[in-house]
């Protein structure tokens, strides 16, 4: 005699797990104000030299000068603006908000040199 088999039993599915992003409101106020402030000073940066090289003045970073060999001052700025801004977004959505220290503190010593450079390049 062979044993009777028993009946399978559906089980229902749980829920499905979601990997969506909170998107800048999951991170922290103060994470948010910094990288918003650090995209702003990107955008015056851009602004500022232009102007700057309006007045005669020359880009001093010698990556968008071996840049602008090849697309022309304008275009090679643009291009390390547009990057940087991006990516600054990029570290607002993905920043965690159990390191909000290390954040902080990275953000602050990236702004400060932008703060720096924007005043030198409206300073003329």
């Amino acid at each position: 005699m062979t044993a009777a088999r028993k009946p399978k039993q559906d089980i229902a599915p749980g829920p499905a797990p979601t990997f969506q992003s909170d998107g800048p409101s999951s991170a922290p106020k103060v994470i948010f104000a910094l990288v918003s402030l650090l995209i702003l000073l990107q955008v015056l940066d851009w602004h500022s030299t232009f102007l700057a090289i309006s007045q005669g003045r020359t880009e001093q970073n010698k990556l968008i000068v071996m840049l602008s060999n090849k697309i022309g001052i304008h275009g090679a700025v643009s291009v390390f603006k547009i990057i940087a801004i991006i990516l600054s977004a990029t570290y607002l959505i993905c920043s965690n908000k159990k390191k909000t220290i290390f954040a902080t503190i990275s953000l602050v010593v990236i702004i400060i040199p932008y703060i720096a450079v924007v005043i030198n390049n409206y300073s003329y």
